[in-house]
């Protein structure tokens, strides 16, 4: 059968038992695809990257339940800054730690990876904690807990506003 110039109007389009079908209202589904050139949209959902916000469960800790991955990902957090007075001295500073399933995956001291310098905080100020990415590939639990250390003395510290985590394919 050949469809060249082949015109539909109104109705429907179902090829291959509902694998590729667009409906009356123009409404396209597709089981699998490739594009060439620009693909332009309003809204795109899907599982290429996706943000949420971490709940606080108490003072200076924050939790997300990863949902459903169905690929392996990785998770950015972001948006973790600590409020801290002035005249802070060397014994003085803050420590976030990353969790992910119960145990400890990263640190952070005065905002930088325990691999990096530690930044030095003199004067008070809102200070951000930094993280690298973390790879995840089930479904688990993410937790910030976050303390504010003076002299070895440890007490827990909130965040500015509640952290964000970017979770996308790998």
């Amino acid at each position: 059968m050949e469809t060249y110039g082949l015109e539909v109007f109104g109705g429907s389009i179902n090829i291959g038992n509902g694998n590729f079908a667009v409906d009356a209202a123009g409404n396209l589904y597709a089981k699998s695809g490739t594009f060439e050139g620009t693909v332009k949209a309003d809204k795109i959902e899907g599982d290429t990257l996706k943000m949420y916000v971490m709940s606080r469960v108490d003072v200076g800790v924050y939790r997300l339940v990863i949902p459903n991955l169905s690929v392996n990902s990785i998770a950015i957090i972001v948006n973790c800054a600590v409020f801290l007075e002035n005249n802070l001295t060397a014994g003085r500073h803050f420590r976030t730690e990353v969790w992910l399933n119960g145990s400890k995956i990263e640190e952070t001291k005065n905002g930088t990876s325990k691999i990096g310098t530690y930044a030095s905080l003199l004067t008070g100020g809102v200070y951000p904690a930094y993280f690298r990415y973390i790879p995840i590939s089930a479904n688990g639990v993410i937790e910030l807990l976050n303390y504010h250390v003076v002299n070895n003395n440890t007490t827990k510290l909130d965040f500015v506003s509640e952290p964000l985590v970017y979770v996308a394919r790998a």
